[in-house]
């Protein structure tokens, strides 16, 4: 059977439209409303997508040769079956919300975040009780699994968080925005002939 790469497309990704784009943003608001509904006890036996951990080190490139270190929780960001069956895996910087109201000064930034209206930021009310969070999707780096798994079996990192189903729906919603979001109209790609 011949596959129509026009069609698996449209198939794929049926709401990538600037006006639903607009409406999952405004879901995205309602759905932070209530930690309770957010999260559940963790599974000793199961980490998921979606998970926080204590402090790992994340490694961002300024130039040749010249790394920034931070030590930061972390979010699980591949999926659950990645994460038992691949060699490595992808983390997310997890940033205390004071520290990120710090950082970024002015009263609508800060309104829009709250209500999870910054793209490549996450912000998590009350993911331990009294505390904030914001996760930084811009800053994912990759982990190898055996170093994650052997530092939680030798409790060297430590689960704090796990997402209830709603919460996963929430998170789940918030990557797809980020990741699959359709790109700006002045942005002009080369055309080529779509094969049939």
């Amino acid at each position: 059977m011949e596959i129509n790469f026009k069609n698996l497309l449209k198939d794929l990704f049926p709401s990538i439209t600037e006006s639903t784009q607009e409406e999952i943003k405004k879901a995205i608001a309602q759905f932070g409303l209530n930690p309770q509904l957010l999260y559940q006890s963790i599974n000793k036996n199961v980490i998921y997508q979606g998970d926080i951990i204590t402090e790992i080190q994340f490694v961002t490139l300024i130039r040749s040769n010249l790394y920034r270190k931070k030590t930061l929780k972390g979010m699980l960001i591949s999926n659950t079956c990645d994460y038992e069956n691949r060699d490595t895996i992808l983390i997310a910087p997890v940033y205390s919300f004071k520290h990120i109201k710090r950082k970024y000064k002015g009263a609508s930034f800060i309104d829009s975040l709250k209500k999870n209206l910054i793209y490549d930021k996450f912000y998590l009310p009350g993911y331990i009780p009294n505390n904030d969070a914001v996760v930084d999707f811009s800053g994912i780096n990759s982990v190898k699994k055996d170093f994650l798994v052997s530092s939680i079996n030798n409790k060297e990192i430590d689960r704090i968080t796990s997402f209830s189903q709603i919460g996963f729906y929430y998170f789940i919603t918030k990557l797809t925005v980020y990741f699959l979001r359709r790109e700006s109209n002045e942005i002009i790609r080369e055309k080529h002939n779509v094969i049939n």
